[in-house]
Protein backbone atom coordinates (compact mmCIF):
# COMPACT_ATOMS: atom_id res chain seq x y z
CA UNK A 1 0.00 0.00 0.00
CA UNK A 2 1.19 3.44 -0.76
CA UNK A 3 0.49 6.79 0.47
CA UNK A 4 -0.73 9.05 -1.86
CA UNK A 5 -1.68 12.32 -1.26
CA UNK A 6 -4.32 14.26 -4.25
CA UNK A 7 -3.99 18.07 -4.71
CA UNK A 8 -5.23 20.54 -6.91
CA UNK A 9 -7.54 23.14 -6.51
CA UNK A 10 -9.24 21.60 -3.82
CA UNK A 11 -9.69 24.32 -1.53
CA UNK A 12 -11.81 26.51 -3.32
CA UNK A 13 -15.54 24.85 -3.70
CA UNK A 14 -15.50 24.50 -7.61
CA UNK A 15 -17.54 21.95 -8.57
CA UNK A 16 -15.33 20.41 -11.14
CA UNK A 17 -11.96 20.80 -9.35
CA UNK A 18 -13.81 18.75 -6.58
CA UNK A 19 -15.35 16.01 -9.14
CA UNK A 20 -12.11 15.23 -10.47
CA UNK A 21 -11.01 14.64 -6.83
CA UNK A 22 -13.56 12.46 -6.16
CA UNK A 23 -12.55 10.04 -9.33
CA UNK A 24 -9.12 10.35 -8.37
CA UNK A 25 -10.15 9.40 -4.31
CA UNK A 26 -11.85 6.69 -5.27
CA UNK A 27 -9.97 4.94 -7.67
CA UNK A 28 -7.06 5.16 -5.28
CA UNK A 29 -8.88 3.63 -2.62
CA UNK A 30 -10.22 0.82 -4.07
CA UNK A 31 -6.56 -0.14 -5.26
CA UNK A 32 -5.65 0.04 -1.87
CA UNK A 33 -3.62 3.01 -1.14
CA UNK A 34 -3.84 5.05 1.72
CA UNK A 35 -4.89 8.47 0.16
CA UNK A 36 -5.24 11.86 1.84
CA UNK A 37 -6.50 14.98 0.46
CA UNK A 38 -4.63 18.13 0.10
CA UNK A 39 -7.50 20.60 1.26
CA UNK A 40 -8.74 23.19 3.77
CA UNK A 41 -12.23 22.05 3.05
CA UNK A 42 -13.00 19.35 5.44
CA UNK A 43 -16.73 18.73 3.52
CA UNK A 44 -14.86 17.82 0.06
CA UNK A 45 -12.93 15.36 1.90
CA UNK A 46 -15.41 13.57 3.82
CA UNK A 47 -17.72 13.45 0.60
CA UNK A 48 -14.47 12.05 -1.23
CA UNK A 49 -13.53 9.70 1.14
CA UNK A 50 -10.19 10.62 2.07
CA UNK A 51 -8.50 12.64 4.77
CA UNK A 52 -7.60 15.69 4.63
CA UNK A 53 -4.61 17.68 5.25
CA UNK A 54 -3.98 21.70 5.12
CA UNK A 55 -0.84 21.45 2.59
CA UNK A 56 2.29 19.31 2.30
CA UNK A 57 3.96 20.34 5.13
CA UNK A 58 1.80 17.86 7.36
CA UNK A 59 2.00 14.98 5.03
CA UNK A 60 4.62 12.56 5.11
CA UNK A 61 4.97 10.21 2.10
CA UNK A 62 6.27 10.64 -1.03
CA UNK A 63 4.08 10.31 -4.07
CA UNK A 64 1.92 13.41 -4.98
CA UNK A 65 -1.25 12.77 -7.83
CA UNK A 66 -2.34 16.00 -9.41
CA UNK A 67 -5.23 17.26 -11.26
CA UNK A 68 -7.69 19.74 -11.96
CA UNK A 69 -7.44 23.64 -12.50
CA UNK A 70 -5.90 24.95 -15.77
CA UNK A 71 -2.30 23.68 -14.78
CA UNK A 72 -0.41 24.73 -18.29
CA UNK A 73 -2.09 28.37 -18.24
CA UNK A 74 -0.75 31.41 -18.71
CA UNK A 75 1.08 32.16 -15.40
CA UNK A 76 3.21 35.04 -16.07
CA UNK A 77 4.99 36.87 -13.56
CA UNK A 78 2.59 39.85 -14.97
CA UNK A 79 -0.25 38.31 -15.15
CA UNK A 80 0.02 37.26 -11.27
CA UNK A 81 1.47 41.11 -10.13
CA UNK A 82 -2.74 42.07 -11.70
CA UNK A 83 -4.64 38.69 -10.75
CA UNK A 84 -4.87 37.74 -7.13
CA UNK A 85 -6.16 34.20 -8.84
CA UNK A 86 -3.14 33.70 -10.04
CA UNK A 87 -0.93 34.59 -7.25
CA UNK A 88 -2.94 31.87 -5.29
CA UNK A 89 -2.33 29.24 -7.71
CA UNK A 90 1.26 30.59 -7.82
CA UNK A 91 1.29 30.23 -3.82
CA UNK A 92 0.08 26.76 -3.92
CA UNK A 93 2.72 25.66 -7.06
CA UNK A 94 5.72 27.12 -4.66
CA UNK A 95 4.63 24.78 -2.02
CA UNK A 96 4.62 22.02 -3.97
CA UNK A 97 7.88 22.50 -5.45
CA UNK A 98 8.85 23.00 -1.89
CA UNK A 99 7.81 20.17 -0.80
CA UNK A 100 9.71 17.83 -3.78
CA UNK A 101 12.57 19.86 -2.86
CA UNK A 102 12.93 18.72 0.56
CA UNK A 103 11.46 14.83 0.12
CA UNK A 104 13.86 12.45 -1.24
CA UNK A 105 12.26 10.57 -3.90
CA UNK A 106 8.92 12.42 -4.33
CA UNK A 107 7.17 11.65 -7.64
CA UNK A 108 4.39 14.21 -8.79
CA UNK A 109 1.86 12.30 -11.01
CA UNK A 110 -0.21 15.00 -13.09
CA UNK A 111 -3.29 13.78 -14.53
CA UNK A 112 -6.11 15.31 -17.09
CA UNK A 113 -4.19 18.65 -17.02
CA UNK A 114 -4.57 20.67 -19.71
CA UNK A 115 -4.04 24.25 -20.91
CA UNK A 116 -6.30 27.11 -21.09
CA UNK A 117 -6.62 26.09 -25.20
CA UNK A 118 -4.41 28.93 -26.40
CA UNK A 119 -1.35 28.83 -28.52
CA UNK A 120 2.06 29.16 -26.70
CA UNK A 121 1.27 30.75 -23.48
CA UNK A 122 3.77 31.67 -21.19
CA UNK A 123 4.49 29.40 -18.54
CA UNK A 124 7.07 30.37 -15.80
CA UNK A 125 7.21 30.27 -12.03
CA UNK A 126 6.94 27.37 -9.80
CA UNK A 127 4.77 25.90 -12.40
CA UNK A 128 7.69 25.67 -15.06
CA UNK A 129 9.96 24.94 -12.31
CA UNK A 130 7.76 21.69 -11.42
CA UNK A 131 7.06 20.42 -14.50
CA UNK A 132 10.76 20.63 -15.83
CA UNK A 133 11.83 18.44 -12.86
CA UNK A 134 12.55 15.15 -13.05
CA UNK A 135 9.84 15.00 -10.25
CA UNK A 136 7.09 14.61 -12.88
CA UNK A 137 8.23 12.35 -15.95
CA UNK A 138 4.94 10.87 -16.36
CA UNK A 139 1.37 12.55 -17.07
CA UNK A 140 -1.49 12.93 -19.06
CA UNK A 141 -3.41 15.54 -20.75
CA UNK A 142 -6.93 16.76 -21.59
CA UNK A 143 -6.68 18.54 -25.35
CA UNK A 144 -4.37 17.16 -28.11
CA UNK A 145 -2.72 20.30 -28.63
CA UNK A 146 -1.15 20.19 -24.99
CA UNK A 147 1.12 17.15 -25.82
CA UNK A 148 3.16 19.29 -28.34
CA UNK A 149 2.97 22.11 -25.15
CA UNK A 150 4.86 19.77 -22.66
CA UNK A 151 6.93 18.39 -25.48
CA UNK A 152 8.24 22.15 -26.56
CA UNK A 153 7.95 23.20 -22.91
CA UNK A 154 9.14 21.10 -20.90
CA UNK A 155 10.66 18.10 -23.25
CA UNK A 156 8.28 15.94 -21.36
CA UNK A 157 6.28 13.63 -23.20
CA UNK A 158 2.48 13.13 -21.96
CA UNK A 159 -0.17 11.05 -23.13
CA UNK A 160 -3.45 12.33 -24.51
CA UNK A 161 -6.59 10.98 -22.91
CA UNK A 162 -9.86 12.91 -23.18
CA UNK A 163 -10.54 14.52 -20.12
CA UNK A 164 -11.42 12.66 -17.11
CA UNK A 165 -14.93 13.86 -16.35
CA UNK A 166 -16.12 12.26 -19.18
CA UNK A 167 -16.17 9.11 -17.25
CA UNK A 168 -18.57 10.70 -14.58
CA UNK A 169 -21.46 8.04 -14.85
CA UNK A 170 -18.33 5.25 -13.63
CA UNK A 171 -17.88 7.53 -10.47
CA UNK A 172 -18.58 5.59 -7.55
CA UNK A 173 -22.36 6.84 -5.81
CA UNK A 174 -23.06 9.09 -8.50
CA UNK A 175 -26.99 7.95 -8.91
CA UNK A 176 -28.75 9.21 -11.35
CA UNK A 177 -31.50 7.10 -12.37
CA UNK A 178 -34.39 8.71 -10.92
CA UNK A 179 -33.37 12.00 -12.40
CA UNK A 180 -33.05 10.28 -15.71
CA UNK A 181 -36.57 9.04 -15.58
CA UNK A 182 -38.22 11.96 -14.80
CA UNK A 183 -42.27 11.80 -16.41
CA UNK A 184 -41.81 13.63 -20.17
CA UNK A 185 -44.61 15.64 -19.81
CA UNK A 186 -42.77 17.96 -17.14
CA UNK A 187 -41.39 21.35 -18.67
CA UNK A 188 -38.45 21.90 -20.52
CA UNK A 189 -35.58 22.49 -18.38
CA UNK A 190 -32.52 25.12 -19.09
CA UNK A 191 -29.61 25.12 -16.87
CA UNK A 192 -27.76 28.67 -17.33
CA UNK A 193 -24.57 29.11 -15.20
CA UNK A 194 -22.99 32.38 -16.35
CA UNK A 195 -20.84 35.16 -15.50
CA UNK A 196 -23.09 37.93 -14.22
CA UNK A 197 -21.76 40.04 -16.95
CA UNK A 198 -22.72 37.60 -20.02
CA UNK A 199 -26.20 36.43 -18.05
CA UNK A 200 -28.53 39.51 -19.72
CA UNK A 201 -27.50 38.93 -23.46
CA UNK A 202 -28.15 35.12 -23.32
CA UNK A 203 -31.15 35.73 -21.36
CA UNK A 204 -32.98 37.66 -23.91
CA UNK A 205 -31.39 34.96 -26.74
CA UNK A 206 -32.87 32.23 -24.61
CA UNK A 207 -36.49 33.41 -23.90
CA UNK A 208 -36.78 34.45 -27.40
CA UNK A 209 -36.48 30.77 -28.38
CA UNK A 210 -37.77 28.85 -25.94
CA UNK A 211 -41.75 26.88 -25.71
CA UNK A 212 -43.39 28.78 -23.40
CA UNK A 213 -43.86 26.46 -20.54
CA UNK A 214 -40.18 25.95 -19.98
CA UNK A 215 -38.21 26.49 -16.93
CA UNK A 216 -35.05 28.24 -16.17
CA UNK A 217 -33.06 27.31 -13.39
CA UNK A 218 -29.49 29.56 -12.29
CA UNK A 219 -26.64 27.01 -11.43
CA UNK A 220 -24.24 28.12 -8.89
CA UNK A 221 -21.14 25.93 -9.30
CA UNK A 222 -19.00 27.55 -6.60
CA UNK A 223 -19.88 25.84 -2.65
CA UNK A 224 -20.22 28.12 0.22
CA UNK A 225 -16.68 27.70 1.03
CA UNK A 226 -16.15 30.05 -2.08
CA UNK A 227 -16.73 33.58 -0.79
CA UNK A 228 -16.94 35.41 -3.93
CA UNK A 229 -20.29 35.25 -5.85
CA UNK A 230 -19.76 36.29 -9.78
CA UNK A 231 -22.29 33.76 -11.30
CA UNK A 232 -26.03 34.52 -12.47
CA UNK A 233 -28.03 33.97 -9.81
CA UNK A 234 -31.30 36.79 -9.54
CA UNK A 235 -33.44 37.06 -6.29
CA UNK A 236 -36.52 35.07 -6.84
CA UNK A 237 -35.26 32.62 -9.35
CA UNK A 238 -35.42 28.89 -9.33
CA UNK A 239 -31.31 28.08 -8.12
CA UNK A 240 -29.57 25.39 -7.62
CA UNK A 241 -26.04 25.47 -6.01
CA UNK A 242 -23.21 23.23 -5.62
CA UNK A 243 -23.77 22.11 -1.93
CA UNK A 244 -22.80 18.35 -2.19
CA UNK A 245 -21.42 16.35 -5.19
CA UNK A 246 -24.03 13.49 -5.62
CA UNK A 247 -27.04 16.17 -5.06
CA UNK A 248 -25.46 18.56 -7.78
CA UNK A 249 -24.78 15.77 -10.00
CA UNK A 250 -28.34 14.34 -9.89
CA UNK A 251 -29.41 18.11 -10.55
CA UNK A 252 -27.56 18.19 -13.52
CA UNK A 253 -29.40 15.15 -15.08
CA UNK A 254 -32.62 16.84 -14.21
CA UNK A 255 -31.80 19.46 -17.16
CA UNK A 256 -32.90 19.01 -20.62
CA UNK A 257 -30.33 21.57 -21.88
CA UNK A 258 -27.15 23.45 -19.92
CA UNK A 259 -26.03 26.62 -21.34
CA UNK A 260 -22.41 27.29 -18.91
CA UNK A 261 -19.46 29.75 -19.66
CA UNK A 262 -17.65 26.69 -17.89
CA UNK A 263 -16.33 23.18 -19.01
CA UNK A 264 -15.98 20.74 -16.68
CA UNK A 265 -19.96 21.28 -15.53
CA UNK A 266 -21.36 21.54 -18.91
CA UNK A 267 -19.10 18.13 -19.78
CA UNK A 268 -20.30 16.40 -16.42
CA UNK A 269 -24.16 16.99 -18.02
CA UNK A 270 -23.05 16.12 -21.15
CA UNK A 271 -21.69 13.12 -19.53
CA UNK A 272 -25.12 12.21 -17.84
CA UNK A 273 -27.22 12.97 -21.58
CA UNK A 274 -27.89 16.60 -21.49
CA UNK A 275 -26.92 18.93 -24.72
CA UNK A 276 -24.00 21.63 -23.45
CA UNK A 277 -24.06 24.77 -25.54
CA UNK A 278 -20.86 27.08 -23.95
CA UNK A 279 -21.45 30.82 -24.27
CA UNK A 280 -18.08 32.90 -23.74
CA UNK A 281 -16.48 29.95 -23.00
CA UNK A 282 -12.84 30.29 -21.70
CA UNK A 283 -10.42 29.05 -24.61
CA UNK A 284 -10.12 25.71 -23.03
CA UNK A 285 -13.77 25.07 -23.90
CA UNK A 286 -13.49 26.48 -27.31
CA UNK A 287 -10.36 24.07 -28.06
CA UNK A 288 -12.49 20.87 -26.52
CA UNK A 289 -15.28 21.49 -28.90
CA UNK A 290 -12.97 22.21 -32.27
CA UNK A 291 -10.85 19.23 -31.02
CA UNK A 292 -14.34 17.25 -31.98
CA UNK A 293 -15.90 19.23 -34.22
CA UNK A 294 -18.14 21.16 -32.24
CA UNK A 295 -16.97 24.63 -32.78
CA UNK A 296 -20.32 25.67 -34.04
CA UNK A 297 -21.63 24.89 -30.08
CA UNK A 298 -18.93 27.44 -28.62
CA UNK A 299 -20.86 30.33 -29.13
CA UNK A 300 -20.08 34.42 -28.54
CA UNK A 301 -23.13 36.13 -28.87
CA UNK A 302 -26.57 36.03 -28.35
CA UNK A 303 -27.24 36.11 -32.45
CA UNK A 304 -25.50 32.79 -32.15
CA UNK A 305 -27.37 31.23 -29.36
CA UNK A 306 -30.59 31.90 -30.02
CA UNK A 307 -30.68 29.30 -33.11
CA UNK A 308 -29.33 26.21 -31.06
CA UNK A 309 -31.32 26.94 -27.71
CA UNK A 310 -34.60 26.94 -30.13
CA UNK A 311 -33.66 23.90 -32.36
CA UNK A 312 -32.45 21.80 -28.95
CA UNK A 313 -36.22 22.74 -27.37
CA UNK A 314 -38.10 21.84 -30.11
CA UNK A 315 -36.20 18.82 -30.80
CA UNK A 316 -33.59 19.29 -33.33
CA UNK A 317 -31.41 17.10 -34.01
CA UNK A 318 -28.15 19.40 -32.96
CA UNK A 319 -24.73 17.06 -32.84
CA UNK A 320 -23.72 18.37 -29.42
CA UNK A 321 -21.17 17.14 -26.73
CA UNK A 322 -23.53 14.55 -25.71
CA UNK A 323 -23.46 12.60 -29.12
CA UNK A 324 -20.09 12.92 -29.77
CA UNK A 325 -19.24 11.24 -26.07
CA UNK A 326 -21.50 8.17 -27.38
CA UNK A 327 -19.99 7.93 -30.89
CA UNK A 328 -17.09 8.38 -30.28
CA UNK A 329 -16.75 6.44 -26.72
CA UNK A 330 -14.82 9.37 -25.22
CA UNK A 331 -16.13 8.25 -21.39
CA UNK A 332 -14.73 4.86 -22.29
CA UNK A 333 -11.39 6.34 -23.38
CA UNK A 334 -11.34 8.75 -20.16
CA UNK A 335 -11.10 5.73 -18.13
CA UNK A 336 -7.39 5.34 -19.71
CA UNK A 337 -6.04 7.91 -17.42
CA UNK A 338 -6.65 5.51 -14.34
CA UNK A 339 -4.82 2.55 -16.04
CA UNK A 340 -2.18 4.95 -16.75
CA UNK A 341 -2.50 6.46 -12.81
CA UNK A 342 -1.75 2.76 -11.87
CA UNK A 343 1.36 2.65 -13.84
CA UNK A 344 2.47 5.37 -12.72
CA UNK A 345 2.05 5.62 -9.34
CA UNK A 346 3.54 1.69 -9.46
CA UNK A 347 6.66 3.08 -10.93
Amino acid sequence: MTSIAVWGSYSHGNFGDDMMARIFVDHLSRRGHDVSLVTSNPLLAEQVGAAPVPDLRRWHGKTVVIGGGAMLSNSHRIRRYVSSASRTVEREFSDLCRFVERTPGARVVPISIGSDGIARPLIDGSRRQLFSSAAAPHGTVRLHDDVALMKSKFSKTYEYVPDILFSVRSARGIRTEEALSAPSDRPFRIGVNLNRRHAGEALAAVRRSIPNNSEIVSLITHSDHFRATYEWAPLGSQTVRYQRLDDFVNELAKLDLLISDKLHVGMTAAGLGVPFISFKGRGKTVALHRELDLAALAVDSGARLGPLVDALSHGGRVRSLRDAITTEGLDAQASRHLELLDEYVAD
